[in-house]
């Protein structure tokens, strides 16, 4: 969406849409990476799940 605002603030030509679309995009991009880090950092550790008893009956 902040790639869509900065593309139609540049076409428009009002700075203001770039000045603040362009820096969202980054934090946005930023944001992603460390949620995908975390994910796969905890996928990463053992399963230390204890087996219930629907999982013992299977």
């Amino acid at each position: 969406m902040a790639l869509l605002i900065a593309l139609a603030g540049e076409l428009l030509g009002v700075l203001l849409l770039v000045k603040t679309a362009v820096p969202t995009l980054f934090l946005a991009a930023a944001s992603l990476l460390a949620l995908i880090a975390v994910n796969t950092i905890r996928s990463s550790e053992p399963d230390t799940h204890e087996p219930t008893r629907s999982d013992e009956t299977k």
